[in-house]
């Protein structure tokens, strides 16, 4: 690690800064309260983040001046890159600020939040908007530089296209962050109680780097076998482990894609047939009431009441499984 990334570590250990406003209130796909209370505690993960997340966030430090240079160019207003920025109250409220930048009919400049989101998030975007945790980010670095308006830069990758529009400051929200975080700054330091967790089966809690840590096992679904310390693994296993861990993330990625294409593709087919055919497929979309058994309820059921779970036993089977699952580390 270089001497500006040590720095840029600590300073983000020292304070909230706009990319963890969404973890601060818990909302999003990803990340929670006590994930956030974790990472400024300087807590090691349990899993290293993964190859795709890297990439992901690499495009986004390598386009950050290409995107600035393109909204100026667009919007034909003045970007300048500025530094770490601390709310003159509370040091602890930090942002690192993209771009500052000026519009014609103003002489205060404003916030410029940049981002460089991936083919899914964009489809996501035009379709519901930008998510909450980067809407209160912006507020958020309003809030820190005492800015009275901002603009987004988002670059719409695949049609090279910078999404942008201005944001006026909203101080019922920023009010909102001061008071969360003065809640939520002294349990960084071990002062009151951590915040619940969310139950295990929570997906922001399978993708969490401290899963194990608020869970153990209980995240996943499969079991584990006994830890062989004296195997080595030869290089050619370890390639292969590689190369599944690589499918892997594209699998989730192409995952996220397909299940957004298909809300799309239902969102278009209301009120048309259900079933009709284009070239090469059939396509069928029904809308029905499917029954299943609540498992959960039943096993507690029969925990409660040891007879019917004698009567239920007759149905039970046991066959052979193979099971192989690979966790980054």
């Amino acid at each position: 690690m270089s001497t500006d990334e040590e720095i840029f570590q600590a300073e983000r250990l020292s304070g909230i800064g706009g990319s963890d406003v969404g973890d601060m209130f818990s909302i999003g796909t990803y990340g929670c309260e006590l994930r956030l209370i974790y990472e400024k505690q300087a807590i090691h993960p349990d899993y290293e983040i993964t190859e795709s997340s890297r990439r992901a966030m690499r495009r986004g430090v390598k386009l950050e001046d290409v995107i600035a240079d393109e909204y100026a160019e667009v919007t034909g207003r003045k970007v300048q890159r500025t530094g770490l920025k601390r709310h003159k109250d509370y040091p602890f409220l930090m942002v690192h600020m993209d771009r500052l930048v000026w519009r014609d009919d103003r002489f205060d400049p404003g916030y410029l939040e940049i981002k460089a989101p991936g083919y899914g998030m964009i489809r996501n975007i035009k379709r519901d908007g930008l998510p909450e945790g980067w809407q209160l980010q912006v507020q958020h670095g309003m809030l820190v530089a005492e800015m009275d308006w901002g603009s987004f830069a988002v670059m719409d990758i695949p049609n090279w296209k910078v999404i942008h529009f201005d944001v006026d400051a909203d101080f019922g929200i920023q009010e909102m962050i001061i008071e969360k975080a003065l809640e939520l700054w002294p349990k960084v330091s071990g002062n009151g109680p951590l915040p619940e967790k969310f139950p295990p089966q929570d997906t922001r809690c399978r993708k969490c780097e401290y899963r194990y840590r608020c869970h153990g096992n209980s995240t996943s679904d499969f079991q584990l076998a006994a830890i062989n310390d004296e195997y080595v693994p030869d290089a050619e296993t370890v390639a292969m482990v590689m190369q599944v861990l690589e499918y892997q993330d594209i699998e989730d990625e192409a995952h996220k894609l397909n299940e957004d294409a298909k809300e799309r593709l239902k969102e278009m087919l209301e009120g048309k047939p259900a079933r009709f055919k284009i070239p090469g497929a059939w396509v069928n979309y029904l809308k029905f009431n499917k029954t299943t058994w609540d498992h959960d309820a039943l096993n507690a059921y029969m925990e409660m009441n040891p007879r019917v779970a004698q009567m239920f036993a007759k149905f039970r089977k046991t066959t052979p499984q193979e099971q192989l699952r690979i966790e980054r580390i």
